[in-house]
């Protein structure tokens, strides 16, 4: 099966494992555990990965970054880094690890959460990247978080070089 799957996906998708599941199992509704990981690339620009890193191409204050991206983690109202059109009803979410690590000159920043809403992960990269740049002290996230105004926010990071890198579902579920 998992042959078959791999030889009908473009080549930017790949099957790791497949499994039996009950007849009930939702692949987004019974997972318990999502990671992200976004790639910025502050070296020289590199077009062979345009499309898979974000070509940021300047240095960013990395240990400010570091700073900040603690306050994404434990459990709160992302309402702030939500686009408006994906607003819920509960827009609370924990978050396990928000780390950021570096090899050279690219960034490799990991959110492990319950879940995320449409662009959360992109609006705290862009965030991140603006207490990068010094437009913004690290402890502004707390701030925005509490505001629960997307206005407070950073822009929305390009797609380019975030990954769905992982999901856990329930040993039960499986």
């Amino acid at each position: 099966m998992k042959r078959a799957l791999n030889s009908k996906l473009p080549d930017d998708i790949h099957v790791n494992d497949v499994k039996f599941v009950d007849d009930n199992f939702h692949a987004r509704y019974n997972a318990i555990k999502k990671e992200y990981v976004y790639i910025i690339n502050m070296g020289e620009y590199n077009p062979i990965e345009r499309n898979s890193v974000f070509q940021y191409n300047k240095n960013l204050d990395v240990e400010k970054m570091k700073d900040a991206i603690k306050s994404f983690a434990g459990e709160h109202d992302f309402t702030s880094f939500v686009c408006a059109e994906d607003l819920k009803e509960n827009n609370n979410r924990i978050i396990f690890e928000a780390s950021i690590k570096e090899d050279g000159n690219k960034l490799y920043i990991t959110f492990i959460g319950t879940g995320f809403l449409k662009y959360q992960v992109r609006n705290m990269i862009g965030t991140l990247i603006e207490v990068g740049i010094n437009k913004r002290e690290p402890s502004s996230i707390e701030f925005i978080l509490k505001s629960k105004d997307r206005r407070k926010a950073g822009k929305t990071a390009k797609p380019e070089g975030l990954y769905l890198k992982n999901i856990w579902f329930e040993d039960k579920d499986l």
